[in-house]
């Protein structure tokens, strides 16, 4: 499983005739008594291309997990979406098309591509069921847009990415960057064999000639120069704003492949859908990258919460925001546990403290300039560690 993706955190401070009308909220509304805080947001979503769902970035938040599943399945059932694009590996969701074009597939290898930042949970697994039964109807398209290798989950990564990414290449070419990406699926690195800066270097050469023997517009001649740009420069060694360019360009990718992916939901982080990288940021996320081409069409939303605890082994506490913060004055005067911000409410409230980025650290920003909404839960759950981290689905090493 990924790590966090905190030294960025803290840097960065039409198919809808089943829609409502959308509604004008007053700049300093919250939410209407008596109504739901998601049908609200429902609402003023339901008309867009393209809607980015974030949470904060430690990515082990149970009950976002579970607000955030539920508005996936409101916004495919009432407006339409048809396309699910994650954070997670381009590799395994790349498998996964494949098997439910072919009629192969099964529904754990849904919850495996998704991968183990979430799918070590059953807060996940509503969400599983209710993808899979969509995809396989062929209802929506499942997409990842992470060309990093290395997912705990991953079973195509592990079994099979190796002989077919090479399959282009002459020998012994082929044979030679075969066995340095099993290697690296299989992290086989030991004291003779170090994964180190020679290892990695040569292993993103061997990405870099797969992707130039690999057909025109294929998987490959994407994710392969994807993951080489990641391995050339990692996120770990600072190479966030080269990880957030290949997440937009695998996105890209993915629309110019599908007619049928009208409509899109991005389960993704905090960070990487906001509008901007905030004033003091070098980093510029997917969310901007993404507006710059759908302008109004797109919606970002963000997830926070005011209190409760996170994690999966351990239950780390969330620390209590201010009770001037953007969490504190979402939920006064809110007996409910969810509250939703809409943008004209987030640019009332100013500049203010929030956890958006991390829990562990508040940062002041104008959260309208970087967010068109906030979904505040009152109190979070520790996302829980229900399944080893390992694919679910058989037949994988």
């Amino acid at each position: 499983m990924r790590s966090s993706r905190i030294p960025v955190l803290l840097a960065l401070v039409a198919l809808t005739g089943a829609c409502v009308a959308r509604q004008e909220h007053p700049d300093t509304r919250v939410s209407v008594s008596g109504s739901d805080p998601l049908d609200s947001l429902v609402d003023d979503v339901c008309t867009k291309s393209v809607v980015l769902l974030g949470e904060e970035g430690h990515h082990a938040g149970g009950h976002t997990v579970e607000v955030k599943s539920e508005l996936v399945k409101r916004l495919i059932d009432r407006c339409g979406f048809n396309a699910v694009y994650f954070e997670s590996s381009a590799y395994e969701f790349y498998d996964l098309d494949r098997r439910l074009s072919a009629g192969t597939s099964a529904r754990d290898q849904v919850a495996d591509a998704i991968g183990g930042l979430w799918s070590v949970s059953k807060a996940i697994d509503p969400l599983v069921d209710a993808l899979y039964a969509q995809a396989s109807a062929g209802r929506i398209r499942l997409a990842g847009l992470d060309p990093q290798l290395g997912s705990a989950t991953s079973c195509y990564e592990k079994a099979a990415l190796a002989d077919e990414l090479v399959r282009g290449l002459d020998e012994p070419r082929r044979s030679t960057c075969a066995a340095e990406v099993k290697r690296r699926t299989l992290w086989t690195y030991d004291d003779e064999h170090p994964f180190d800066d020679a290892a990695r270097n040569s292993l993103a050469a061997c990405f870099r000639d797969a992707a130039n023997a690999a057909p025109p517009d294929s998987f490959f001649s994407v994710a392969a120069p994807a993951t080489e740009a990641l391995l050339t420069n990692p996120p770990a060694g600072g190479g966030w704003d080269a990880r957030e360019r290949q997440l937009a360009r695998l996105f890209q990718w993915n629309q110019q492949r599908s007619s049928r992916a009208s409509k899109v939901i991005v389960w993704t982080a905090n960070v990487h859908a906001a509008l901007s990288g905030g004033p003091n940021a070098t980093v510029r996320p997917l969310g901007a990258e993404l507006r710059a081409e759908y302008g109004d069409r797109l919606a970002s939303i963000a997830f926070t919460s005011f209190g409760g605890a996170y994690g999966r082994r351990d239950a780390t506490p969330v620390p209590t925001p201010g009770p001037e913060s953007l969490e504190a004055r979402a939920l006064a005067g809110d007996v409910r546990d969810v509250a939703y911000l809409p943008r004209p409410a987030l640019a009332g409230l100013g500049a203010v403290d929030a956890s958006l980025f991390s829990y562990g650290n508040l940062s002041r920003a104008d959260w309208s300039s970087l967010f068109d909404g906030a979904v505040v839960l009152r109190l979070e759950r520790p996302l829980g560690n229900d399944y080893p981290p390992k694919p679910r689905s058989g037949g994988c090493p």
